[in-house]
């Protein structure tokens, strides 16, 4: 069983790969939504369709800041002193 500075360790590690994550994912999304403007905007002059996939894209952005603040932890470890799978409590 790991000490608490090897648990401290892996969560800070684990914790560093998702902000790299959230990093790459802000990059490629700010790189692909200015050529999508560019796009749009030399075909037809005016941006018309590029905001609504900039918009898009900007949610699934908000869920995974979330993810990396911890946000959605509680959905994927148990809750202490409660009931854990499987019992129904007969």
């Amino acid at each position: 069983m790991p000490d608490g500075n090897e648990a401290a360790d892996a969560d800070h590690a684990a914790s560093r790969r998702r902000l790299r994550a959230l990093a790459a994912h802000l990059i490629c999304g700010t790189a692909a939504s200015v050529a999508l403007v560019v796009a749009d905007v030399a075909q037809n002059r005016l941006p018309t369709w590029s905001p609504l996939v900039i918009v898009g894209w900007g949610g699934i952005l908000a869920l995974h800041v979330g993810y990396v603040m911890g946000l959605f932890d509680t959905l994927r470890r148990p809750r202490r002193g409660g009931r854990q799978g499987g019992d129904t409590g007969r």
